[in-house]
């Protein structure tokens, strides 16, 4: 159920599946909110932020050096069975992007042995280098601290994605040479401040993203992944509540969320050789806004 999912939000979904409805915790939070500003979109996915646990627990990120990363990765598998951690994703080798442009990947790690880790990277999707399949299966140690340790620095876009992962901003510690874990803490903390300026309303944000999208011509490449994203988001959380409602309605509407990132990158491609072509992907965004409507009491 999570194809179209972020690799944040694919693998939290599989982490939260070892103790919790994993699925009605990720559909309930899903939202699509977005602040425009100067240098570009900041995108929020999720309210409430997903750090914060159903148990009372919550994600921090925690710097490690390289040194302490294996044992640091290990007790966190000891006391919770699992943990999180942040890869290169171009340094995976089970990854389409293996030996391509750095990228940010979180990546769910499941059990220790003398010379290898099981994983589960649930992230599935069609990426420039081609379709990325979920991965189940063993990684040796060597080439799991080769993926998870000397982080790269990330690109603005990038580093954007990784503090809003969560939903809510939560800055990344600062690590050149050693890792960055996920790691669950108890005590549920200060709830973190909303992220200002955000605009939530479909009717507002989708308008509002083709018309900046379509500004920015060629260079709005840059957001297609926020876009993917978004629109994966929208499609889990409709085939989520289809399991307890209006089947027909809500799957047909995650298939109009499915299918809108495709238009908008045909958009960016077309605006890439000197022909914008944003018709077919405004007109998406008004089949969207049609289907909903009857949700949200609006009229299209």
């Amino acid at each position: 159920m999570t194809a179209g999912l972020s690799c944040y939000t694919a693998n939290l979904e599989r982490y939260l599946a070892g103790e919790f409805d994993s699925a009605a915790v990720v559909g309930r939070s899903v939202r699509l909110a977005v602040r425009a500003t100067e240098v570009g979109l900041v995108f929020s996915h999720h309210a409430p932020s997903l750090d914060h646990l159903p148990d009372g627990t919550r994600f921090e990120y925690a710097a490690v050096t390289a040194a302490d990363t294996e044992d640091a990765l290990r007790q966190e598998i000891r006391r919770y069975g699992r943990a999180l951690v942040v890869a290169d994703a171009a340094r995976l080798p089970w990854s389409v992007a293996f030996g391509a442009a750095h990228a940010p990947h979180w990546l769910l790690v499941t059990g220790a042995e003398a010379d290898h880790y099981l994983v589960e990277d649930a992230f599935e999707a069609l990426l420039p280098q081609g379709t990325q399949q979920p991965y189940l299966g063993t990684v040796a140690r060597s080439a799991l601290r080769t993926a998870i340790t000397g982080l790269p620095e990330w690109d603005a876009p990038q580093r954007v994605r990784n503090e809003m992962a969560f939903g809510a901003r939560i800055s990344l510690p600062g690590t050149t040479t050693g890792s960055i874990l996920l790691r669950r803490v108890l005590g549920s903390g200060e709830e973190r401040a909303p992220e200002s300026g955000l605009i939530e309303d479909d009717s507002l944000v989708l308008p509002l993203l083709m018309n900046r999208l379509a500004d920015e011509g060629p260079a709005a490449a840059r957001h297609l992944p926020d876009i993917w994203a978004a629109a994966g988001h929208r499609a889990f959380a409709h085939r989520w509540r289809a399991l307890a409602g209006d089947t027909e309605t809500e799957l047909a509407t995650a298939e109009l969320w499915g299918a809108l990132p495709r238009w908008v990158q045909m958009a960016v491609e077309s605006a890439a050789r000197g022909r914008p072509r944003w018709g077919v992907a405004r007109a998406a965004v008004d089949a969207i806004l049609r289907a909903d409507a009857p949700k949200t009491g609006r009229t299209a």
